[in-house]
C-alpha cells in the first residue's frame, strides 16, 4: 500500500509498485470515492508511451517532468540510499 495525505483526507494506492486501485478516504478515515485503474503490465507503460509520443512530436523531454526535476529526484535517491547503506554491486 501507498498513502498521499493531504489537509482533508488521503489517497491509498492498492500495490503501489503496479497501481490497482486508488481509494480516496475523507478527514475521518471513512471511504469517499474508489478509482479502478486499467489493468498494467508493469506500471512503466506510460513511461514508455509518453516516450513514443515526445519522440514523434520531436520533444526532448516530456513537459511533465523535466530533465531537471529527474536529476534533482535521482540526487534524493542517492542521498536515501548513502544514508541507508545500500551499495548496488556495479558501485562497488
Amino acid at each position: 500500500m501507498g498513502y498521499l495525505y493531504g489537509r482533508n483526507g488521503y489517497l491509498e494506492v492498492r500495490n503501489c509498485n503496479n497501481p490497482e486501485q486508488v481509494i480516496l478516504y475523507d478527514g475521518n478515515h471513512a471511504p469517499v470515492r474508489s478509482y479502478p485503474i486499467p489493468k498494467q503490465i508493469s506500471g512503466y507503460e506510460y513511461e514508455i508511451e509518453e516516450c513514443r509520443r515526445c519522440l514523434e512530436e520531436k520533444l526532448c523531454e516530456t513537459p511533465f517532468v523535466s530533465h531537471q526535476v529527474t536529476l534533482e529526484v535521482m540526487k534524493m535517491m542517492d542521498q536515501m540510499r548513502q544514508e541507508m547503506g545500500i551499495v548496488y554491486p556495479f558501485e562497488k
